[in-house]
């Protein structure tokens, strides 16, 4: 079990770095929209000040940043002391799966949308059912 959980999170870690890298793309490159696919684009947000749409796009390029450097810990954590069987790695990774949902769960309530919901949301859920096909190592006398 140990080999498909690794598989997962391996690939649940390469998505999220490719994925940063097509929101790097939109924040730098193109008129991307807010709040949904139907709204209106960073250009008309700006309304014609390029400060509030350098702002957005900054944002964005910041989000983006993190989304990448946090794909690329996750991976070296999941080739290496996960994939090793220690267990700091096992708890470190479901950690950061459930932190990261519940930062962004707060915005059905304080922000009255689920925008970017379902996706961390679906994200944890893989992260959390690939940790739990390894619970073994948890139950593991330690060296």
């Amino acid at each position: 079990m140990r080999k498909i959980s690794v598989g997962i999170l391996a690939a649940v870690g390469i998505a999220l770095l490719l994925l940063s890298f097509v929101s790097m793309g939109q924040a730098y490159f193109n008129n991307y929209t807010i709040g949904g696919s139907e709204g209106p684009g960073v250009k008309q947000i700006g309304g014609g000040d390029p400060q509030v749409e350098k702002a957005l796009r900054g944002i964005r390029g910041t989000s983006a940043a993190y989304a990448g450097a946090f794909a690329v810990l996750f991976l070296a954590i999941v080739f290496g002391p996960y994939k090793r069987g220690e267990i700091w790695a096992w708890w470190a990774l479901m950690v950061a799966s459930l932190l990261h949902a519940a930062i962004v769960l707060p915005r059905l309530v304080f922000v009255d949308t689920t925008l970017g919901v379902g996706p961390a949301v679906a994200q944890a859920v893989v992260v959390i059912v690939a940790l739990l096909l390894d619970t073994s190592r948890l139950r593991a006398p330690r060296a």
